[in-house]
């Protein structure tokens, strides 16, 4: 798959100038993402071609999203810092963000589940069996 994002991508979202490093491993970081993403969604590249009205459709700006938040975080956070202090300061890190590592998270993988179908029932009896 083809990253639908660049280190642009990244600039957008990060509010401070990124740093001749970051500019450097941020495309090897988004490559990360994107095997990560596929990874978790094995299907992703069909159900994208899938027609929008599929239930099991992927809009492009969810997987966009998803690849985005996953480098973004580690960015933030690239050395994985959970927390700091100095005799008169002391930070502690987002836990999202203390890993330091790529990931998707939950919930930009709740975004990838299929669609229900429209119409069909949601009683204690009835099961979708297929889409």
């Amino acid at each position: 798959m083809q990253a639908p994002i660049n280190v642009n991508s990244i600039r957008g979202v990060i509010e401070r100038p990124l740093t001749a490093d970051e500019v450097r491993v941020i495309p090897q970081w988004i490559d990360q993402a994107v095997e990560k993403l596929l990874d978790a969604v094995p299907d992703l590249e069909a159900r994208k071609a899938l027609p929008p009205e599929n239930p099991r459709h992927v809009r492009e700006n969810v997987v966009r999203d998803a690849l985005v938040n996953a480098v973004e975080r580690k960015v933030r956070n690239a050395g994985g810092l959970r927390r700091f202090g100095t005799d008169e300061f002391s930070s502690e890190v987002d836990p999202s963000l203390a890993s330091g590592k790529i990931f998707i998270s939950d919930e930009d993988l709740a975004r990838f589940q299929p669609r229900p179908i429209a119409g069909t029932s949601q009683g204690v009896y009835s099961m979708q069996l297929e889409l």
